[in-house]
């Protein structure tokens, strides 16, 4: 790769990193100063949808359109857009079940992938008005600063978090939480798969697991944690930060605890299964 190919697409990347974090910033103020005036349904009852959804989506890639016009882009309320090299993957609300409801525990969500995975990822927590981002190689931010995780050496007296699939629980989840409480390990349920995955990096919580990943909500997080030190594994216990088997789910957790809560995902997953057998 030359010199100039690496310049131009630091480049990229910086602008790339700059224009997510405007774009998160604006997408706080949208979603916590107007109020919802279309709520509606999608795949199913519990599958909610909002007018602020939409919109922040639609000004979202007509933004990015306009920056770089030859980038696809994948969201998760309007069919995707076609581009090369680049792709941007973007959740305007994950958890719209919590917005749409008064539950204010819900979040933006925008990462810019290439042929390798995420290289740019922010999450925004319209909530507390924090961003969290995120260079590949370049490390974690929070607040302004690097993130860098705190010290952590056992399993018991951690926090765990996790989240439904939509309004049911995904396969084993039941015994994992079931099997963490036995060790004396709290498990939390929120309703953001992308604010679960992003909290252990700034020590909110050690670990999270989410039973089915979606490159639109969990992407931004995954890189994020994975440049603050904490390990990314897919169910098959590999470090990824983009699995090729999104149906079984992904998992962040502190270096010191992860390979032992994996362990615990995969024994609960294969207790239940027997059970139902």
């Amino acid at each position: 790769m030359s010199a100039d190919h690496v310049g131009r697409k630091r480049d990229v990347l910086t602008r790339a990193h700059e224009l997510a974090q405007s774009l998160a910033t604006w997408a706080m103020i949208r979603s916590t100063s107007s109020n919802v005036s279309m709520f509606a349904t999608k795949k199913n009852a519990a599958d909610f949808v909002t007018d602020i959804d939409l919109g922040i989506e639609l000004w979202v890639r007509r933004t990015i359109a306009e920056e770089f016009p030859t980038h696809a882009f994948v969201g998760e309320e309007f069919e995707d857009s076609a581009g090369v090299e680049y792709t941007w993957y973007c959740d305007p609300i994950d958890g719209t079940t919590n917005y749409a409801h008064g539950i204010s525990w819900f979040s933006f969500s925008l990462a810019m992938c290439d042929e390798d995975g995420p290289v740019v990822g922010v999450v925004a927590d319209p909530r507390t008005k924090e961003i969290f981002s995120a260079i590949r190689g370049r490390g974690a931010m929070h607040r302004g600063g690097p993130i860098t995780i705190e010290h952590r050496s056992a399993l018991p007296g951690s926090v765990v978090l996790t989240e439904l699939l939509g309004a049911t629980f995904f396969e084993g989840q039941a015994e994992f939480i079931r099997s963490l409480g036995e060790i004396d390990v709290t498990s939390r349920i929120m309703g953001s798969g992308t604010l679960s995955l992003v909290g252990p990096a700034v020590g909110r919580g050690h670990g999270a697991l989410v039973g089915r990943f979606g490159a639109v909500d969990h992407l931004a997080s995954m890189l994020i944690a994975h440049e603050a030190g904490l390990r990314v594994l897919d169910w098959d216990g590999h470090d990824t930060l983009f699995p090729s088997d999104p149906s079984t789910g992904i998992m962040v957790a502190h270096p010191a605890i992860a390979t032992e809560l994996h362990g615990m995902w995969r024994r609960a997953v294969e207790s239940e299964g027997d059970r139902a057998r």
